[in-house]
């Protein structure tokens, strides 16, 4: 004995004895020296001296964050794998638990094709056909039969639905097709209604500018009579000329149908409404008398007073057939063409109170200062 252990080498048949009572220690009653225990290098009949008996295990792998790699799953926050991501996330280190991955597509799934295809009523009635041929059948049949007849019915049914499917599509090419020319239809009704309606609000536009155009004659030479006068008044050097133009345009404003032509005496059949005094004037100065200053001055002055009953007409005129218009649903400016002056024209000047205000207005307009009329240049 060395160091108090017995050895097997020298030992005989009390050493042996030795030895498995020490196995049995070790191993449990009854146990005997296994062929693990010879894998590993031990031969009791050999060795020589006693060691560590205890079954040896394969080392335990080490589970970290570290070095764990899950090759079919993406990568996770911060580089991590999803395998490593979800260990973080149960150990309460900051990972974050990344959602299933998504299941590959079986094989059946893609071999299957589309519902609704041609291929798939094709491969539907081949499988139906081979279910059918499967059952009991009169007359047995081989494979290739019942395969020729399952390719036959598969075949049959994808002609007819791909046919199913052309005519489908055609058909609806065709109801595209007549929507479209059904609202090409509709449209050129609408194109045609709205031509005849154009025509008819053009037809109704023109009338109705032709009877306001009427209205407006007397207006038309009134407003021209008056300016003759204006613009007689405002003359530098008064003469016969001067005065004729003063004393026609006159009687204009009196009575606009008067027929009277500028030059030529007037008389009661010619000059209408025109007053015999004022006839008088007039055929007096184509003799060669000229009139005074303060009967010039009343001519003006009678002048505008006639005038303004005319203006005032003619402004209810406008408005008058403007609203027409617009109550038949046509376009005033098509219709109402303004006859009326403009404001600081010479027929409708501006009533100014001082000569700044005069001064103040536009170049070229007139103004009415004080009965005077003026323009400012």
């Amino acid at each position: 004995m060395s160091n108090g252990i017995p050895t097997l080498r020298g030992g005989g048949a009390a050493g042996t004895a030795l030895f498995n009572q020490l196995l049995q220690q070790q191993a449990g009653a009854g146990a005997r020296p296994n062929a693990f225990m010879m894998r590993r290098g031990f031969d009791p009949r050999t060795a020589g001296s006693a060691t560590s008996l205890m079954r040896q295990r394969p080392p335990m792998p080490q589970i970290g964050l570290r070095g764990i790699r899950d090759i079919t799953a993406p990568t996770g926050g911060g580089g991590m794998t999803r395998l490593q991501s979800d260990l973080a996330a149960k150990m309460g280190l900051g990972g974050k638990t990344l959602p299933p991955p998504k299941a590959p597509q079986s094989l059946m799934d893609r071999l299957t094709p589309a519902v609704g295809t041609p291929a798939f009523a094709g491969l539907s009635e081949a499988a139906a056909t081979g279910l059918q041929l499967s059952g009991y059948q009169d007359k047995p049949i081989t494979t290739g039969q019942g395969l020729g007849a399952m390719f036959g019915a598969g075949m049959k049914a994808y002609t007819a639905e791909k046919k199913a499917q052309a005519a489908a599509e055609l058909a609806k090419q065709q109801r595209e097709t007549d929507i479209e020319l059904k609202m090409m239809e509709i449209r050129a009704q609408q194109a045609a209604t709205g031509r005849d309606i154009a025509g008819k609000e053009f037809t109704q536009e023109k009338d109705l500018r032709k009877e306001f155009t009427a209205q407006s004659k007397d207006f038309t030479e009134a407003k021209l009579g008056f300016e003759k006068v204006q613009n007689a008044a405002m003359a530098k050097t008064p003469s016969g000329a001067t005065d004729i133009a003063l004393v026609f345009g006159y009687m204009k404003v009196l009575d606009p149908n008067s027929v009277v032509r500028e030059g030529e005496f007037a008389t009661a059949a010619n000059a209408g409404g025109v007053g015999e005094t004022i006839r008088n004037y007039y055929n007096k100065i184509l003799e060669g008398t000229l009139l005074t200053d303060k009967v010039r001055g009343q001519f003006v002055s009678s002048a505008r007073t006639q005038f303004q009953p005319y203006l005032q007409q003619q402004e209810a005129r406008e408005t008058e057939f403007t609203e027409l218009s617009d109550a038949y649903s046509l376009d005033p400016t098509k219709v109402v063409r303004s006859k009326l002056p403009k404001e600081g024209s010479l027929a409708r000047p501006f009533i100014v109170s001082t000569q700044e205000e005069a001064d103040a207005l536009p170049k070229g307009s007139y103004a009415m200062l004080n009965g005077r009329l003026g323009r400012n240049n």
